[in-house]
């Protein structure tokens, strides 16, 4: 291979790097910043979003935010990273922080239905009567006929009557006490953009473009059309978005009046509600044209990159639902994106339809927003895991979510973990980094087999739409589940068949599509890329432009087919079980991509490849280490659940994978060790006094409930990340200053030793059994921890601290830290053990440390392999110094030389120091996916704190 290739993916440059999203969530400070500029440099990041989240106090758009946002641009251009802004306070993007929509006039609005003018007149958010009706409907709750009535007096008897109004979208906290942007109102997109992007332009204008590369949009969309999602209205699943020009611009594109009724209902006899296509199609167009064509816009007129997704691309009907196409509003991104929340959400159609449009339309990035709502307990593999489809299907512009600023009060349940210096094993992200930067060089850089073009259903969805169709973001009638299954389906078994392909959309198809023809035969051109063959499923229907377009195409020799056995064979012709693959021709040579999709089973066969490709040797890569790991057969590979490999193919013979299986040598059962951080003992219960007054029954309660408890009682609003912001009510007069009493806490804990220790809390005026602590300048985790120095007696010991009790006030676990055990059992500090076993750590006295281990293995001097048997933990370092090898991914086997002796360093998650306790606040009986509250401090129980620990094999070669 050409050196110069060798040496840009040895190191690779920062555009194929992540950017985090940087949540700035409390109060700013510069030297803080510029402090996590340097790490987020250190984890080998190539940039960041500066992003205001849920606890800013900094005011959002005011003088220090401009002053901070200049700092932090010129520090990271500085320091090699791309500094990015992002465009609203919190999201969805296009209210900036609420203040554009306190203007009603700017506020999102629907139609909604009502079955009185009463009815309709008594709410407070209606603007007014649009239309009244008099329907007739069939046993199915379909339209027999409908007529235009101006009161109910003139309903025909057996017919019901129904009111139609404009509905503003009811305020909310989240919105600063306001509501979201008509995005389809040109007049309000531009206020926003004139409160955003001018207003950068007027502070930071001579950074934009240079030190300011682009801007972030999150999750801008024309509004929920009966499902409910994100609205608090009463009347939310019979609302429809509206805008004022809609009906107008429904009469021009389609030349005649909208049937609001039909939209509703559908047409008896008719399984299809072609009314409620063409005002969804109507809807897109205006979306479109006041959001992203006017946002695109700006972005040129000030040289920044326009980036970010829209809601929701997970399946057809929630496409459908928020938005309508997500391939038309990715045409006016220059790096177009999506949203992958979970980390067991393997959406690959949103990844491949929005890398379609990329490179359609000759965008060379495809950004994801990932990694969000995973957890504390997250590992590197299952970062690696997700982060390898997204790449293997076209992203290649990773936005993980999320890095905290800091973990103060409400900050610390912002969709946990944080990918920062909050976790101890942040230093390993570097790997990930170069990982993702060198396969994502390849993969976007390198000419891409693929001639197949499928065409899109969305446009089919469309027309199932109607009232009740759809809960939430879920499909209800039996049409639109079955049509996201038959795209699901058609999309596993298009990666199943080792085929590469792009979507089409219908709209871009009329847009951009031509026929042609040249000396390999015909082609439906589409932008920029050239397709061979169609793809139009058997049970998909699409619009006239493209049946004629596909009838042109075969005329001109073309091939339009319906079904994955019509497929021509010359491509990677198969791959064991679950394996998706991917094969670009990079720096002069053939690099094959192979991913075991599943999270859950290994897999093993033979990959074979295509006649081009017949007699190629296949050299292995570790893109992790960036080392070779020689020649192999490509028939009989394992893959581990969740593994990709990735092979260089090569006419050269190549020297075969060499791997010694060597001596095994037993590691001992109990080893010395060390602690890179102290141990912890969790205190997240407490009794509570009000103004000295024992409060509860006397219960020590679970940290969050006793603070929903003390809001109930003092009538306040609950925290969460709903809440006003706080630099807005303080900057317009709505921070409550009221105090309600003065609240003592007492944290309760035993010990058998008497012992020094430290105590991490957000509160001042701490206490340890009755002598006032003192505090150090230490730091543990995060800035919003300060470290007292405390004495432990034996037997029973308590923490107290005070404070005077208000809205903005924060009730938080304490953390006691020390060269301490802690009892598995009960709430009691032990003596360290002497030794350790790689056994589970929690019953061995660290049931909450989440730091690292040293585990000194008395074996010394020679080439060492180390085999991972099984790895509940981040990752495994293996030797020092130079010869270190980290262990975190499939196949868990590593080589090193050792000296003195072998060290092995396990790095543990933060889950059982912050989780599930400190995830997102939610009322204690509320579990769902991303919200949980914890019982408080049952060992017993692996909800509350999961096992950790190692086994390995080691081998002298």
């Amino acid at each position: 291979m050409k050196q110069e290739y060798m040496k840009r993916l040895q190191v690779p440059e920062a555009k194929y790097r992540a950017k985090p999203f940087w949540a700035w969530n409390g109060r700013l400070e510069e030297k803080e910043l510029h402090y996590q500029i340097d790490i987020m440099k250190e984890m080998g990041f190539g940039g960041f979003f500066m992003h205001s989240r849920t606890g800013l106090s900094t005011e959002y758009m005011g003088k220090e935010w401009f002053k901070f946002i200049r700092s932090c641009a010129i520090y990271g251009y500085n320091r090699g990273l791309e500094a990015w802004l992002y465009d609203e306070d919190r999201w969805p993007s296009g209210t900036c922080g609420g203040l554009v929509t306190e203007k009603r006039e700017n506020r999102m609005r629907f139609i909604s239905e009502y079955a009185s003018d009463e009815a309709a007149n008594a709410c407070p958010d209606v603007e007014r009567i649009v239309a009244r009706y008099a329907l007739r409907k069939d046993a199915e709750g379909k339209l027999l006929d409908c007529r235009e009535v101006s009161r109910r007096g003139e309903v025909p008897k057996g017919w019901e009557y129904a009111v139609y109004a404009e509905e503003l979208m009811h305020c909310t906290d989240f919105y600063n006490g306001a509501a979201y942007l008509d995005t389809m109102n040109g007049d309000a997109v531009e206020e926003y953009l004139c409160a955003t992007h001018d207003r950068y332009a007027d502070e930071c204008g001579d950074l934009l473009g240079k030190e300011l590369v682009g801007i972030f949009t999150d999750e801008p969309h024309r509004g929920e059309i009966f499902n409910g999602f994100g609205i608090v209205n009463e009347n939310q699943f019979n609302m429809m978005p509206y805008t004022g020009k809609a009906f107008t611009a429904f009469r021009e594109k389609y030349g005649r009046e909208v049937c609001i009724p039909l939209i509703y209902y559908g047409r008896s006899g008719n399984s299809l509600n072609e009314e409620a296509a063409a005002y969804i199609d109507v809807l897109d167009d205006l979306f479109t044209k006041n959001f992203a064509e006017k946002y695109r816009d700006r972005c040129e007129r000030y040289g920044i990159i326009f980036t970010g997704h829209i809601l929701h691309e997970d399946e057809l009907g929630a496409q459908t639902a928020m938005s309508g196409s997500m391939m038309r509003f990715y045409e006016y991104m220059n790096y177009p994106g999506i949203d992958n929340l979970t980390a067991h959400n393997p959406c690959y159609w949103a990844a491949i339809q929005c890398a379609s449009v990329a490179r359609q339309m000759g965008k060379p990035f495809v950004l994801s927003e990932l990694y969000g709502c995973t957890g504390w307990d997250t590992s590197l593999r299952e970062y690696k895991r997700i982060g390898d489809w997204q790449a293997l299907f076209g992203i290649n512009l990773r936005c993980p979510h999320l890095s905290w600023y800091t973990m103060e009060g409400e900050a610390k349940r912002d969709y946990p973990s944080s990918i920062l210096h909050q976790n101890a094993w942040y230093r390993d992200w570097k790997f990930i980094e170069d990982y993702f930067a060198r396969i994502g060089m390849i993969l976007s850089e390198g000419e891409r087999q693929a001639d197949l073009l499928v065409i899109h259903p969305v446009e089919q969805m469309w027309k199932m739409v109607r009232k009740g169709w759809m809960w939430s973001l879920s499909a209800q009638t039996e049409e639109a589940k079955r049509l996201n299954e038959q795209f699901i389906e058609q999309c596993l078994a298009l990666i199943s068949s080792c085929c590469e392909f792009d979507y089409g959309d219908e709209e871009l198809l009329a847009k951009y599509a031509e026929v042609g023809q040249d000396d390999k035969g015909a082609y439906l051109r589409v932008g920029k890329v050239l397709y061979r063959t169609v793809m139009r499923a058997e049970w998909q229907m699409v619009r006239e432009s493209t049946a004629r377009l596909l009838a042109r195409f075969q005329a001109a020799g073309g091939k339009v087919i319906s079904s994955i056995p019509q497929l021509s064979s010359e491509r990677i012709l198969a791959a064991p079980k679950h394996v998706a693959t991917a094969l670009r021709r990079w720096g002069g040579e053939d690099w094959l991509f192979l991913l075991n999709l599943s999270e859950t089973e290994p897999t093993e066969g033979d990959v074979v490849l295509c006649s081009a490709l017949c007699g190629h040797y296949a050299e292995e890569w570790d893109m992790v280490s960036f080392e070779p790991r020689g020649a192999r057969s490509l028939s009989g590979l394992r893959f581990e659940a969740g593994e990709m490999r990735i092979f260089r193919l090569s006419r050269e013979q190549l020297p075969a994978a060499a791997e010694p299986e060597g001596e095994q040598i037993a590691l001992p059962d109990k080893m010395d060790y060390e602690l890179s951080e102290p141990n912890v003992l969790v205190l997240d219960r407490a009794k509570c006094f009000v103004d000295g007054q024992l409060q509860f029954g006397g219960e020590a309660k679970e940290v969050l409930r006793l603070d929903r408890a003390l809001r109930e009682r003092f009538g306040l609003a609950y925290r969460g990340g709903e809440m006003v912001q706080p630099w807005f009510a303080e900057k317009y007069g709505k921070k409550e200053t009221k105090f309600f009493g003065k609240v003592r806490l007492i944290y309760e804990f035993y010990s058998d030793i008497e012992c020094e220790a430290e105590l991490a809390a957000e509160y001042e005026n701490v206490s340890c059994n009755g002598i006032k602590a003192e505090q150090t300048s230490k730091r543990w985790v995060d800035c919003c921890y300060h470290v007292y120095r405390i004495d432990v007696c034996q037997g029973r010991n308590e923490i107290a601290m005070e404070i005077e009790y208000g809205a903005s006030s924060n009730i938080e676990a304490v953390f006691l830290l020390g060269m301490f055990g802690v009892s598995p059992t009960a709430l009691k500090i032990v003596s360290l053990p002497d030794k350790l076993a790689t056994d589970e750590i929690g019953a061995q006295g660290f049931p909450f440390y989440s730091g690292a281990i040293r585990y000194k293995t008395g074996i010394s001097c020679g080439r060492i392999k180390i085999k991972l048997e099984n790895l509940h933990a981040v990752s495994l370092h293996a030797g020092s110094g130079k010869n270190e090898k980290m262990i975190a991914f499939p196949p868990y086997l590593g080589y090193t030389e050792t000296g003195d002796e072998l060290i092995l360093t396990v790095y543990f998650t933060r889950r059982n120091t912050f989780g599930p306790f400190h995830l997102r606040n939610q009322p204690a009986e509320s579990y769902g996916p991303f919200s949980f509250v914890s019982e408080g401090n049952d060992w017993t129980d692996d909800y509350v704190r999961i096992p950790q620990g190692f086994a390995c094999k080691i081998y002298k070669i």
